[in-house]
C-alpha cells in the first residue's frame, strides 16, 4: 500500500469514527449535567451571599458557564456537533472559588489571632498592617488565589518584626550599659560638638553586634520557632471549633467542613515540617557558642 492510499485511508477512518467519540462524550456529559451544574452553581452563589462573601465574580463565572450552554443548545438546535463540556469546566471553577473563599477567610482570621497573640511592646507594625489591609482587600474583591502567599508573607512579618523587637530590647540594654560604663570611667559626655563621642559611641555599637551576633541569631531562629507554635495551636483551636460547629451545633454545611479541616490540617503538616529544620540550625549555633565558651575557658 502506497503513502497516499494509506493516507486516504486514515481520513476516511477518521470521518467515521469522530461522530460515534462525539456521541459517546455528549452522552457522558448531557444537557440535562449541564442545567444541574448551572443550578449548582446559583446555590453556591447564595450559600456565599449568606456568609457575607462578595459574589460578582461567581455571578458572571455563571452567566459565562449560561452563554456556553445558550451556545450548545443552539448548535443542537441546527444539528450541528455540541459538546456540553465546556459548561461542566466553568461550573468546576465555581466550586474551586467557593473552596478558596472559605480557606481564604479562615487563614486570615487565623493570621488575626496570631498577630494579636504574637504582638509586643516595641513591635514595628507597619509592614504588617499594611499587609493586613492587602489582603482585605483580595478578599473582598474575590481574587482568593493572592491570599495564600501574602498570608505567608505576613506571618514572616510578624515573625521578623517581634523577633527584631526583642533582640533589639536586648541589644540596646547591653549596649547602653556597657557605654555608661565606657563614658563614666573616661569622664567623657556627649554634647552635639563632641563628635569624637559619637564616633567612640558608633563604633562600640559595631563591635557589640559582632560579639552578640550569634546570641542574636539564636534569638531570632528561637522566635521563628514560638512563631510556629503559637500558629499550630492557633490552627487546632480552630479545628476543634470547626468540629464543634459541624458535629453539635450544625453552623456548617459538611462541605464547608471538609473543606475547613482539610486547610487547617494541611498548614498543620506543614508547620511540623518546618520546626524540626529550625531546631536544627538552633542546636548547631548552639553547638557553636558552646565551643566558643570552652575555648575562652
Amino acid at each position: 500500500m502506497n503513502k497516499s492510499k494509506f493516507l486516504l485511508l486514515v481520513i476516511t477512518l477518521t470521518l467515521l469514527v469522530s461522530p460515534f467519540i462525539l456521541g459517546l462524550e455528549n452522552e457522558t456529559i448531557t444537557e440535562q449535567d449541564a442545567i444541574n451544574c448551572i443550578n449548582n452553581s446559583k446555590q453556591i452563589m447564595t450559600e456565599l451571599s449568606s456568609l457575607k462573601f462578595n459574589t460578582i465574580r461567581v455571578n458572571d463565572t455563571i452567566k459565562q458557564a449560561q452563554d456556553a450552554l445558550d451556545l450548545q443548545l443552539l448548535q443542537k438546535e441546527r444539528k450541528k456537533a455540541f459538546n456540553f463540556k465546556e459548561v461542566i469546566i466553568i461550573c468546576d471553577e465555581i466550586k474551586t472559588l467557593k473552596e478558596d473563599a472559605i480557606s481564604s477567610r479562615d487563614q486570615f482570621n487565623a493570621l488575626l489571632s496570631f498577630y494579636k497573640d504574637s504582638s509586643v511592646a516595641g513591635m514595628n507594625t507597619l509592614e504588617i498592617d499594611e499587609t493586613i489591609k492587602q489582603i482585605e482587600s483580595e478578599i473582598n474583591d474575590e481574587r482568593y488565589e493572592n491570599v495564600p502567599n501574602l498570608i505567608t508573607k505576613c506571618y514572616d512579618q510578624i515573625s521578623s518584626a517581634r523577633a527584631a523587637a526583642s533582640a533589639l530590647k536586648i541589644f540596646t540594654a547591653s549596649t547602653t550599659r556597657n557605654f555608661k560604663d565606657y563614658m563614666y570611667k573616661r569622664n567623657l559626655i556627649l554634647p552635639m560638638e563632641n563628635y569624637k563621642a559619637y564616633i567612640i559611641f558608633i563604633i562600640l555599637l559595631l563591635i557589640l553586634y559582632l560579639s552578640y551576633r550569634t546570641r542574636i541569631s539564636k534569638i531570632l531562629i528561637q522566635k521563628k520557632i514560638d512563631k510556629l507554635e503559637i500558629r499550630k495551636k492557633t490552627l487546632k483551636k480552630l479545628v476543634m471549633q470547626v468540629q464543634s460547629d459541624y458535629f453539635h451545633n450544625g453552623k456548617i454545611s459538611e462541605s464547608e467542613y471538609s473543606i475547613k479541616t482539610s486547610k487547617f490540617s494541611e498548614l498543620i503538616r506543614d508547620i511540623d515540617r518546618q520546626i524540626p529544620l529550625l531546631k536544627e540550625e538552633l542546636a548547631k549555633i548552639e553547638s557553636k557558642m558552646r565551643f566558643k565558651k570552652l575555648n575562652k575557658e
